[in-house]
């Protein structure tokens, strides 16, 4: 009944969901705050439910694993260190399940896929520990999966490796065996975990490190723009000066031109007057000597018509002379006559 429930629920998932999740896939992946996550999640867990062939089970686990590693690094990169701790738990419980696959009988490509994908998370998740930006409860959330992780397949090996050889156990030869190789397996987890506490201690001696490196290169850095923004500043006061200093000289120049300019203008201004007063007085002399041979022509002219009058008037009192004299002559006649007849 169950199995037909899950059925049923992929199926109406599938046909109701699906598509529009692969639409969206297409465009960006589904993230844990998608509102078709959880409709993901469960396909996933019915489908890995409904799987029974062991190859076909392991990469559908290794699968999920993936996919929940790469959600953990989105939600870091996003700083939701709480979906991100969520997550770590679900990938554990993958490599859980992972794990126990590996206990059973199966072939060797489904241990073979486990294996490796177990190896590939594991490494993507020591290299998130590496980042810088890390907080210290992402880092704690992150080592605590992967000592887990460590916990379940150490579990596993010895679960396995008692199995094999419980038989073997009865007899002392035997024991002694599984007490060493169980010794080697206690020397070998002590090893990996001083392995892990010096490679911890060298990241984190790195990371220190690389932060000392990258503080100096800041200071360096800094050092270095405030000389430059003093260099500038520098150099810009000193082109302000020169430009004051030419703009001064210009400014000078420019006034000797003015100056310059006027003395010219005042001298043209000058020569001009000199030459309109020359002009003036040539004219004035112009006139003057013009209106002195006006004066000597009309006085000519008044000597000229005073001669005629006077000419006119000798000749009217020759006339008025003549004429009396003729008056005079014929009263002269007159009288002989008069005294000829008193006579008679």
């Amino acid at each position: 009944m169950k199995k037909q429930i899950a059925g049923f629920i992929v199926g109406v998932s599938a046909l109701t969901f699906v598509p529009q999740v692969i639409a969206d896939e297409n465009e960006d992946k589904v993230t844990p705050d998608s509102e078709f996550y959880e409709t993901i999640r469960l396909i996933e867990e019915t489908s890995l439910e409904l799987t029974k062939d062991s190859n076909d089970r392991a990469k559908l686990l290794s699968e999920q694993a993936e996919k929940r590693v790469l959600e953990v690094e989105s939600a870091l990169e996003d700083e939701d260190e709480e979906t991100a701790s969520k997550l770590l738990d679900d990938y554990e419980e993958i490599i859980e399940n992972m794990v126990n696959s590996l206990k059973e009988e199966e072939g060797d490509e489904s241990k073979t896929i486990n294996e490796e994908e177990i190896k590939k998370s594991t490494l993507r998740l020591t290299l998130l520990l590496e980042r810088e930006n890390l907080s210290e409860s992402a880092k704690e959330a992150i080592e605590r999966a992967l000592n887990n992780q460590e916990k379940s397949l150490t579990k596993s090996q010895n679960e396995k490796d008692e199995e094999e050889n419980s038989d073997d156990a009865k007899n002392e030869e035997g024991e002694k065996e599984l007490e060493e190789e169980k010794a080697e397996r206690e020397e070998e987890k002590a090893e990996r975990k001083q392995e892990r506490e010096e490679e911890k201690a060298e990241r984190k001696q790195e990371r220190e490190e690389e932060k000392a490196e990258r503080k100096q290169e800041r200071e360096e850095e800094k050092a270095e723009r405030k000389q430059e923004r003093e260099e500038e500043k520098a150099e810009r006061k000193q082109e302000r000066e020169e430009e004051k200093a030419e703009r001064k000289q210009e400014r000078e120049e420019e006034k000797a031109e003015r100056k310059q300019e006027r003395e010219e203008e005042k001298a043209e201004r000058k020569q001009e007057r000199e030459e309109e007063k020359a002009e003036r007085k040539q004219e004035r002399e112009e006139e003057k000597t013009e209106r002195k041979q006006e004066r000597e022509k009309e006085k000519a002219e008044r000597e000229r018509e005073r001669e005629e009058k006077d000419r006119e008037q000798e000749e009217n009192d020759e006339d008025e002379e003549e004429s009396r004299e003729d008056d005079e002559e014929e009263s002269d006649d007159d009288d002989d006559d008069d005294d000829e007849q008193g006579d008679s």
